[in-house]
């Protein structure tokens, strides 16, 4: 009886956790009625984290208009990306300025390290790993499961949780993404985004030194 009280007690923390979370994300980008929460779990770095932040969008958008709008205007978040094909937009890579120094970034090549070794950044494609797309449903707890397209194949649906997770080589798995915490809105720039990322930030007020 007492292990079922526990296993209840941490099922409910679970749930709340989760909803606190989607209720609790600090970047929004994007605007209309429709939402979606984008993870981003990079399994690797300094201190490997899953970070969230929230899409909005009004008719119809991808898993890649997301994280392009994400990325437009989180000055925190780089991305490598190939050039778009009939297959879509090839993802080489991501970066987080971690530490926040203004530094963040590398080049396309899969052996590239980060312009900053205190950041989280993955970058692969054919020999150092992939990043895959999982989709987690509509619900406050995502139900992870493995995507059969790319970013740039998936419709998005409004309350979707969408997923990026790293799978370095040789297994190339790197698993579901990890419960996140919300991305952060860095200083000095936290409440001009804040005031302007819901309604669709698209360009940078402030950005980072990449090196490419």
């Amino acid at each position: 009886m007492k292990r079922t009280i526990i296993a209840l007690i941490g099922l409910l923390c679970t749930f709340s956790q989760a909803s606190l979370l989607s209720s609790d994300i600090e970047i929004w980008t994007g605007t209309g009625a429709n939402q979606s929460i984008l993870v981003i779990d990079w399994n690797s770095g300094p201190t490997p984290q899953s970070l969230a932040w929230g899409f909005r969008w009004e008719g119809s958008a991808t898993a890649e208009e997301a994280l392009r709008t994400v990325v437009t205007a989180d000055p925190r978040l780089d991305w490598q990306v190939g050039t778009a094909s009939d297959f879509g937009l090839p993802l080489y890579g991501l970066s987080y300025d971690l530490n926040n120094n203004g530094i963040i970034g590398s080049g396309n090549d899969e052996s590239m390290i980060p312009t900053d070794p205190g950041d989280l950044h993955a970058n692969g494609w054919l020999t150092a790993g992939f990043w895959a797309l999982y989709l987690g449903g509509r619900s406050d707890l995502p139900n992870w499961q493995s995507a059969t397209t790319g970013i740039s194949g998936y419709n998005l649906v409004a309350g979707d949780w969408i997923g990026l997770s790293f799978g370095p080589a040789p297994t190339w798995d790197g698993g579901a993404p990890d419960e996140p915490i919300p991305a952060t809105v860095p200083e000095p720039i936290s409440l001009t985004l804040l005031l302007t990322g819901t309604g669709g930030l698209l360009t940078r007020r402030s950005n980072p030194t990449r090196i490419n």
